[in-house]
């Protein structure tokens, strides 16, 4: 049988004055016990404009970055406090590509001797001399031919060459299409052409330097990607710091600078000749400058299509044994959202986000909202960034005047216990 530590009916011999003492000073510790740190609500004034009911705001680098995951502690609230219903929408977190390839038959190759062409007022090369390489692409069954993208594969390497494409009906009569800087050195290579616009020639010709360029095939692609223009689009340049660490360069951008953001990419400007490898969320690229044969070949672009977390973005640069680079600046391509409401009943309304603890609201108004933007809608700024905490608190106390009396509260409570617990063990002993 288990013995208590405590005497038989010990709290029934504790004063009455001594046990509420105890227990007012527990509870009021333990109200504060509870306490954190108030989080900081952002508020903006949303400046209408334009005569339509639905009215559209941009959600911005500083909007995205102090909010919530996936926009659930965003809220349109009117000048009475109510909820206005409301729909996100964006151009980048989407992407319908539809690709269609034709492949392509080789029909052989010529060599022409001819004076310097000029081609938009810049020569092709120094030779007179130039090869042409001629191909019919192979239609498809109930398809017509048509592409805006053309893909060359060579059987050499070592080469930087600017290359004339030209297109044909016939395979006799030929129009110029586009001209393009084609290379192949050691891992990197541009073999891709893409048009203005689409084409639907059954035949394409590739003139290049004599020599230069060893043909093997040619597909025409049709590549469609269904997104939204530009205006969903920005940039930006962000804090960094670099450190130099085994042979690596660690650049580091604080996440209060991008967190949540759906990045496109990230452009470094550098200086030298390099060609180094690089890590970023367990992806890899590369990026290089160099020249070859007269032309410089450059990649400074890294594409990551990503949402970012709630993290610091570290970029590890495989520098092996040779000197760091110089990273002068970094671009930050990155997505925008915007938000569509109805302002018909007037007013002034506001957006507010930051609190964490709210859950993202489901509106009736994301299910038309398509027909909303096809309608059309007013585009309207915010107004100033203003701060306050998610709740105020309820206490003469600041926070850390409630935090130094709650230590001293917890303090005095085991004290009094100890105390309360050595007269009780006392008393035991005398009797």
């Amino acid at each position: 049988m288990c013995t208590s530590i405590f005497p038989k009916n010990f709290l029934k011999r504790i004063p009455m004055m001594k046990r509420k003492l105890f227990l007012f000073i527990n509870m009021f510790a333990a109200l504060f016990l509870f306490s954190e740190e108030h989080e900081i609500q952002y508020v903006q004034e949303i400046m209408l404009s334009g005569e339509k009911d639905y009215k559209e705001i941009v959600l911005d680098k500083d909007v995205i970055t102090k909010s919530s995951r996936n926009f659930r502690d965003i809220r349109i609230v009117d000048e009475a406090g109510n909820n206005v219903p409301y729909f996100i929408y964006n151009s980048f977190s989407y992407s319908n590509m539809m690709d269609t390839s034709f492949e392509s038959e080789y029909i052989g190759s010529f060599i022409k001797e001819e004076e310097n062409e000029k081609i938009e007022d810049s020569e092709i090369g120094d030779s007179k001399i130039y090869e042409y390489f001629d191909f019919r692409i192979i239609k498809q069954e109930h398809s017509d031919v048509y592409g805006n993208q053309l893909k060359l594969e060579t059987k050499n390497s070592g080469f930087a060459e600017m290359v004339e494409i030209f297109g044909s009906h016939d395979g006799i009569h030929w129009t110029p299409v586009t001209e393009a800087f084609m290379y192949d050195v050691g891992e990197i290579s541009q073999k891709t052409v893409s048009f203005n616009h689409i084409e639907k020639y059954s035949y394409y010709r590739i003139k290049a330097k004599e020599k230069a360029l060893q043909m093997q095939s040619l597909t025409l692609s049709y590549i469609e990607v269904t997104e939204d223009s530009g205006l969903f689009a920005d940039y930006f340049h962000p804090v960094f710091s670099i450190e130099e660490k085994d042979r690596n360069t660690l650049i580091t951008i604080p996440k209060s600078e991008i967190r949540f953001l759906y990045i496109d990419g990230i452009h470094f400007e550098t200086k030298g000749t390099f060609q180094r490898e690089l890590e970023v969320f367990y992806q890899y690229d590369e990026i290089y400058r160099f020249p070859f044969r007269g032309e410089l070949l450059e990649k400074n672009f890294v594409t990551l299509d990503r949402q970012i977390p709630d993290e610091d973005l570290i970029v590890t640069i495989y520098n092996a044994d040779d000197k760091p680079l110089e990273i002068t600046n970094i671009t930050i391509n990155y997505g925008l959202q915007k938000l569509v409401f109805n302002a018909a009943e007037g007013g002034l309304f506001f957006l507010e986000y930051g609190d964490s603890s709210l859950t993202k609201p489901d509106y009736d108004i994301a299910n038309y909202g398509e027909y909303i933007l096809k309608e059309g809608l007013d585009s309207c700024v915010l107004g100033e960034v203003k701060e306050r905490a998610v709740s105020e608190p309820k206490t003469f106390f600041s926070m850390s005047s409630a935090k130094l009396f709650m230590n001293i509260s917890i303090i005095l409570a085991a004290v009094i216990l100890l105390i309360i617990i050595f007269a009780g063990f006392k008393k035991h002993a005398s009797s």
